[in-house]
């Protein structure tokens, strides 16, 4: 009788053994169902949100057609580029700067383009900040690349301190402006 209910015994556990291995399986195979379920609804979010950017978009777009000689006066065109170099100078010397323009040209980067201006001013500490501000409310697409900013006094000897307004501020600038 010991032998039968060693027998019984293994059968059972042989039994529930498989039985768990089948529920096991399917426990698998739902978790795994969940994650695709959760991943596809991640996808329709992600899909759902960029369809609202793109038809809220597309809506400011279209609600702004006349007004679109705003986005055109964002970019300097070719044959604007003398004019806006002389407003630039007219600036700088409406601020009591003396101007000298080193370099233009126009860079590309794809579709891209960018008048790329370099340019140095010398004047008080505050007209040069002044100027260097204005630069930034320019209404065009304007980077400021690089701006060193150095100090001498009417000697030429560097100062370290002492009155900003009493000594020449020298700025050399690298702009970069959207081109059309």
């Amino acid at each position: 009788m010991k032998s039968s209910t060693k027998i019984i015994a293994g059968v059972s556990f042989f039994v529930a053994l498989c039985a768990w291995g089948f529920v096991g399986g399917e426990i698998n195979n739902i978790l795994s169902r969940i994650a695709s379920v959760n991943n596809l609804q991640q996808q329709i979010t992600s899909a759902q949100s960029v369809a609202a950017t793109t038809a809220s978009l597309r809506k400011t777009f279209l609600g702004i057609g006349e007004d679109s000689h705003i986005f055109d006066s964002y970019f300097v065109s070719a044959t604007d580029t003398p004019t806006f170099i002389g407003n630039i100078e007219t600036l700088a010397q409406a601020n009591n700067l003396n101007v000298s323009i080193a370099s233009v040209n126009i860079s590309s980067q794809g579709s891209e383009k960018e008048l790329n201006i370099t340019l140095s001013v010398i004047g008080s500490w505050t007209n040069t900040v002044n100027f260097i501000h204005l630069l930034e409310l320019l209404p065009y697409g304007v980077t400021l690349g690089q701006v060193d900013l150095t100090s001498s006094n009417s000697s030429g000897l560097h100062v370290s301190g002492g009155n900003s307004e009493a000594t020449s501020w020298r700025a050399d600038i690298q702009l970069g402006i959207a081109a059309d």
